[in-house]
C-alpha cells in the first residue's frame, strides 16, 4: 500500500533523499501528490521535518556520589532510555561508565530549545540546597539551573530548566548535580533531557 502526501506539505526545493518519490496525479481534483513507500516514509519524515531528542529514566534510586560540597557531578545513571520518536538524536555513553548523554547526530549547527524536569532527593541531614544544571559538552548552560531547598531529607523535589543553545553536529547534553550544603549524595530519581531545532 502507498501513503500519498500532498506537495503542499514539502518545503519549495523537495529533498535528494525522497527524489525517489513518485509523482501522481489525482484525476478527481487534479492535486498533484507524492506517493511514498512505506519503507521511505521515516526516512522523508527526518528530512522535512525538525530535530528532536528526548533521554529519560523514571524510578531510580542510584545516588550520586558528592565528594566535595558545592561541586558539580555528572549524574550516574545507566537507565536511561532514548525515546523512539527521536529524529537525529542519539543516547550516547557518558564520560563515566554509569552515565549517558543525548548526543546530536544532525549534520549541520542548529538552534535548539532544550529542557530537563528531575526530581532530587539528598541523603543525611535536612536543609539542604540542590542545584541542577544543563552541561553543553561538559560547559555549564548558565541560565539552564534550578535550585531546591529540601528541608527534610529523603524529601524529592522537583527542577526544571530551559534554554536555547546552538548544537553542532556531535554536541551533548547532560545533567549534573550540586549539593550546596554539605557533601552527602544526591539521588536523581525521575529524569527526561529534551531537545527540539527550532526551525
Amino acid at each position: 500500500m502507498s501513503i500519498l502526501v500532498n506537495t503542499i506539505a514539502l518545503p519549495p526545493t523537495v529533498p535528494a533523499q525522497i527524489v525517489t518519490a513518485i509523482l501522481a496525479t489525482d484525476n478527481e481534483n487534479s492535486t498533484k501528490q507524492v506517493v511514498l513507500d512505506p519503507t521511505n516514509l521515516l526516512l522523508a519524515y527526518k528530512t522535512i521535518n525538525k530535530s528532536f531528542g528526548n533521554i529519560y529514566f523514571n524510578g531510580s534510586a542510584v545516588a550520586t556520589p558528592m565528594s566535595t560540597a558545592n561541586t558539580f557531578v555528572l549524574v550516574q545513571n545507566t537507565a536511561f532510555v532514548l525515546n523512539p520518536l527521536a529524529l537525529n538524536f542519539s543516547l550516547t555513553a557518558g564520560a563515566t561508565q554509569s552515565s549517558s548523554r543525548l548526543t546530536y547526530n544532525g549534520t549541520s549547527a542548529c538552534p535548539m530549545r532544550v529542557s530537563c524536569s528531575c526530581n532530587v532527593v539528598v541523603s543525611g541531614s535536612n536543609n539542604q540546597s540542590v542545584t541542577t544544571t544543563l552541561f553543553l559538552n561538559g560547559v555549564a548552560i548558565t541560565n539552564a539551573t534550578a535550585k531546591s531547598w529540601l528541608q527534610t531529607a529523603g524529601f524529592s523535589q522537583n527542577n526544571a530548566m530551559l534554554a536555547m543553545v546552538t548544537l553542532n553536529p556531535n554536541d551533548y547534553i547532560e545533567l549534573f548535580v550540586a549539593n550546596a550544603t554539605a557533601n552527602n549524595n544526591v539521588t536523581v530519581t525521575d529524569l527526561t533531557i529534551e531537545a527540539v531545532s527550532l526551525h
